[in-house]
């Protein structure tokens, strides 16, 4: 047996200073493949098995935004999927508990009671969304920076066949807490980062980004500016969209919006006509809403007619999974049943550099 020893950060509550926080992150080095228990000091054990997932293996991941406390509704459904391994590992796109700071950041303490039966054997990466802005996203970031090594906003690795890049689109929407500079230090960061995987793309052939508020959407009362032609986040100095597809980023998945959505691939509000069952050698990047496992805001209704850009569109609770093998992704889109069933595929398929 082995002990490790956790190192402490201190949160002093924003919005009371006489609530706090202790915050442990303890790193365990010199591990092994294979399976391992774990416990802390009160003596519940838990356990995460760590594999050796290389270019000719299949890894799975499980992919959502909008999670609250209140109508989880895809809850149990997504812990079916990780005790039957059927994902290695989570991504959370944004906007956590509904809300975080709510009484005194105890509605925090109780979404991270409520996943950690799921984020205690599986890699949970987060980045924030606009839930998360209050107090100058310090209960995001006091509780999950420990998800990189550099800062929890935007960071990045390669998980066998695939590189991620997480990235904050808050940097844009609140000039209060962010400077252009903030949002120059992104550009540059995530420039840099897609122009290295690009050139790795013989040994990671998959380019996957994942932002809080999404490039296109059309959501009537949203608060977001992806409805209109002047979206900083996709146009202007600092826009990403011609970025994106000038290094071959192959999807993008947002939250966000309450619903599910894929788009076919897309550029500059131009789109690739494919099937809808297989997108083969998509020439630009396809982006996918899913934003609906539930919260107490439910599920987004006021949206406009499809536009012709949107391949599928789903108005229900539902979340995300993207398994990728070294020339096939295949997304599906799961129900919320506690035995959930798949209620949309697809796969992106094209030819190896």
């Amino acid at each position: 047996m082995k002990v490790a020893f956790s190192n402490v950060t201190k949160f002093v509550e924003p919005q009371d200073s006489s609530e706090i926080r202790y915050i442990h992150t303890v790193t365990l080095s010199d591990l092994n493949f294979g399976l391992y228990n774990y416990k802390l000091d009160d003596g519940k054990i838990y356990s995460f098995e760590l594999t050796d997932s290389g270019p000719e293996d299949e890894q799975t991941f499980l992919i959502y935004g909008d999670f609250g406390v209140e109508n989880s509704q895809c809850l149990g459904a997504i812990k079916s999927l990780v005790d039957s391994e059927d994902a290695d590992m989570i991504w959370h796109i944004g906007d956590f508990a509904y809300d975080m700071f709510d009484d005194k950041g105890k509605n925090a303490d109780r979404f991270m009671n409520m996943v950690e039966p799921i984020a205690s054997s599986v890699p949970y990466m987060t980045i924030p969304g606009n839930h998360e802005s209050k107090y100058n996203f310090t209960h995001y970031e006091s509780r999950y920076s420990s998800v990189s090594k550099t800062n929890p906003f935007y960071y990045s690795y390669d998980y066998g066949n695939v590189h991620v890049l997480h990235f904050t689109t808050e940097l844009y929407f609140y000039p209060d807490q962010f400077s252009e500079q903030n949002i120059k230090d992104q550009f540059d960061w995530i420039q840099q980062d897609l122009k290295a995987a690009a050139e790795n793309r013989k040994n990671v052939p998959w380019i996957i980004t994942t932002g809080h508020r999404p490039m296109y959407c059309e959501a009537k009362s949203n608060s977001a500016k992806c409805k209109e032609d002047t979206d900083p986040l996709r146009v202007g100095p600092y826009g990403l969209e011609k970025m994106f597809n000038d290094f071959g980023v192959d999807v993008a998945f947002w939250g966000h919006v309450h619903i599910y959505e894929r788009m076919f691939p897309l550029n500059n509000k131009q789109f690739e006509k494919q099937p809808l069952d297989k997108y083969d050698n998509p020439k630009w990047v396809t982006h996918v809403i899913t934003g609906a496992p539930g919260n107490k805001e439910d599920i987004t209704t006021d949206m406009t007619d499809r536009p012709d850009w949107s391949a599928v569109r789903l108005e229900e609770y539902s979340f995300t999974t993207m398994t990728a093998s070294h020339e096939t992704l295949t997304i599906k889109q799961w129900s919320k049943d506690e035995t959930p069933k798949i209620i949309d595929q697809f796969q992106i398929t094209k030819i190896s550099e």
